[in-house]
């Protein structure tokens, strides 16, 4: 059986809305976010200002709204220092971020140290043999002998001091 009384449903051309409207306050969120407990003070408060028998009267309500005014600004010290640490724990991972860092070039430069001091010690125990065997090739009379090995122990001592001196003057 249906019904041949008109009903209250609206047609289906008119949406229902006139468009005017308009964007509210933006008050609960913010606010919420700014001042922690906000709504259960706010309802305490609410409570307080009624004067409740249901609670033992106004002693009660004003003890009750004074424990949560209490316990919202100790949670809003909470969170100051809670930042306070946050921030100095992002600047010191920051710090130890760039130690690190300095501590990879430093170690790299080591590295390179090490490589140019063996380089040095093997040219000088090498211009060493050579001066040697220079001085001894000119004492045997081979003269031609004695002057390219002193030409070469030369080389290798001036190339010992002077290269590693010029890579590292760039750095």
């Amino acid at each position: 059986m249906t019904s041949t009384t008109p009903s209250n449903v609206p047609d289906p051309d008119s949406t229902g809305a006139s468009g005017v409207q308009v964007v509210g306050p933006i008050t609960d969120a913010a606010t919420l976010a700014m001042e922690p407990l906000a709504g259960l003070m706010n309802a305490v408060n609410g409570i307080a200002e009624s004067q409740p028998k249901g609670l033992g009267g106004n002693v009660t309500a004003m003890m009750v709204q004074g424990v949560v005014s209490s316990y919202q600004s100790e949670l809003k010290a909470a969170r100051v220092a809670l930042d306070k640490c946050q921030a100095r724990s992002e600047r010191l991972a920051d710090d130890l971020a760039s130690e690190r860092q300095r501590i990879a070039g430093l170690s790299a430069e080591k590295a390179d140290l090490r490589k140019q001091r063996t380089f040095s010690n093997l040219c000088m125990t090498i211009a060493t043999i050579a001066a040697g065997l220079a001085v001894d090739a000119y004492k045997s009379g081979s003269e031609r002998f004695a002057y390219c090995a002193a030409v070469i122990a030369l080389a290798l001592v001036v190339g010992a001091w002077v290269i590693p001196r010029f890579k590292w003057t760039d750095k």
